[in-house]
């Protein structure tokens, strides 16, 4: 196994990783978000049915990799055996303890706690020795630590932007800017939905664009 994170490292088994995840502009703080711990959805934005319908596409027949907070904020029918079986889960979590327990019974959801880089990417490939996760491919979904933490892996990232607006208790930052060191945006970017914001009441658009490596464009 190389060490080598300067690049890309295509390990022999490891699978087909890509991020998916979306974020906006927050006027309020000045910054781009990605989360609202307080809401039920864990979103600072509006549900919305276009991106919903983007994200179940993206992550169809993926294990998820989730921290423990994007864990619990996940709707319950996403918990369920139904559910895990074509979206199996891994939370990364320090509470190993206590994600045993609250998912006893789900056999493909499984909490881990890697602590390095070089150990998330033994991670991806012990997944393919697991048989509820061997053969698929890996989408990381957050929050923007574990995206982070991953991007050595990445072969493409799918990222959804809804419309920049004031979020007053956002409080989940958006993976840093530097994650799209090494990518370019590809030619399949799609206008999901457009809505109106109620700041100035004018129509704009939620866009899912998705970036490969430089290397592989």
């Amino acid at each position: 196994m190389t060490t080598d994170l300067t690049r890309h490292p295509h390990l022999p088994e490891t699978p087909f990783v890509k991020a998916v995840w979306a974020e906006s502009y927050d006027f309020t703080t000045d910054r781009i978000v990605m989360g609202d711990t307080s809401s039920e959805s864990g979103m600072p934005w509006p549900k919305n049915d276009a991106d919903l319908a983007a994200f179940r596409e993206e992550t169809r027949d993926h294990v998820l990799v989730m921290g423990s907070t994007t864990y619990d904020h996940l709707p319950p029918h996403m918990k369920l055996p139904s559910s895990t079986k074509e979206r199996p889960i891994i939370i990364l979590t320090s509470r190993i303890t206590e994600y045993i327990h609250k998912t006893t019974g789900l056999l493909a959801v499984q909490p881990l706690n890697p602590t390095g880089t070089i150990e998330h990417g033994v991670m991806l490939q012990w997944l393919q020795k697991w048989p509820e996760f061997a053969g698929k491919k890996i989408a990381v979904i957050g929050g923007a630590r574990v995206i982070d933490a991953f991007k050595p892996y990445y072969d493409e990232m799918v990222v959804t932007w809804h419309p920049g607006r004031h979020y007053p208790s956002a409080d989940v930052g958006a993976p840093r800017t530097s994650i799209f060191d090494g990518f370019i945006a590809t030619d399949d970017t799609k206008e999901l939905d457009t809505v109106q914001l109620p700041e100035n009441n004018l129509p704009r658009s939620i866009r899912l664009t998705r970036f490969t490596r430089k290397e592989n464009a």
